[in-house]
């Protein structure tokens, strides 16, 4: 088994009035190594999916054929001709979930957030995930130390 899938998720949220309202959270695995990618957009668009989803594919260390999401075709009728032209397969499981409700400013629920944003809070915690601690399951490899070396063994 290679770690080539990856699961994608979105989970709009509804931030309180202090934090910009109305926020789109987007993610990505692999389900192998834990490896993981986040961002966190104040809006939404076909574009704005389409040009995270590259982001996704370019900093990912796994060779990715196939990708599993609850992104729909309503938020971006041409993801699976987007992924499709990188000659990768696409599969559109369950709905998109309901507005998540954030009823206190982020700040309070993590203080960190006084001298950094959500989005950069977000893309720390995911860098200090992937290549910050080494893992038992992965040979004592960091995520991305465990991706790279089965990448460079292709």
């Amino acid at each position: 088994m290679l770690p080539n899938h990856l699961a994608l998720y979105h989970l709009p949220l509804s931030l309180h009035m202090d934090d910009g309202g109305e926020h789109h959270l987007f993610w990505a695995r692999e389900p192998m190594s834990g490896w993981c990618f986040a961002r966190l957009y104040a809006g939404i668009s076909p574009q704005r999916v389409v040009v995270w989803l590259d982001e996704l594919l370019e900093t990912c260390p796994a060779d990715i054929q196939s990708i599993e999401t609850n992104i729909s075709d309503r938020i971006c009728p041409q993801l699976k001709t987007h992924l499709a032209t990188r000659g990768m397969s696409c599969q559109i499981t369950g709905t998109m979930p309901g507005w998540v409700p954030v009823t206190v400013p982020l700040n309070e629920i993590v203080p960190r957030l006084n001298s950094e944003s959500a989005s950069e809070l977000l893309i720390r915690l995911c860098e200090c995930y992937n290549r910050g601690k080494t893992q038992k399951k992965l040979g004592d490899c960091t995520p991305q130390d465990f991706l790279e070396a089965l990448r460079r063994m292709d």
